[in-house]
């Protein structure tokens, strides 16, 4: 269980960073609006999970698929939780 856990990590990690530098960059341009920052984070998420992950290194679906994850497995968590963290920091 621990293992899927740090392999989801490692999964969201690659795209936590450019997602909240964007969101961040968005959130400025839009005079400092916190809101806005964080709906691009949600819009912009999904946008680099597309991108990296179906478009630059579409072969490490296979090392997560080992791992037990599918890609639509991995498309919902990555949602959920990008989800949750737009419901947390909204309210």
């Amino acid at each position: 269980m621990l293992k899927k856990i740090i392999s989801y990590l490692f999964f969201y990690y690659k795209i936590l960073i450019p997602t909240f530098c964007i969101s961040l960059t968005v959130g400025l341009i839009f005079g400092f609006s916190f809101k806005i920052g964080i709906l691009s984070y949600l819009l912009f998420s999904v946008l680099f999970h597309y991108i990296i992950y179906e478009q630059i290194y579409p072969n490490e679906y296979y090392f997560y698929y080992n791992l037990g994850f599918s890609k639509t497995l991995l498309w919902l968590i990555n949602l959920g939780i990008n989800g949750i963290l737009v419901i947390l920091f909204l309210n």
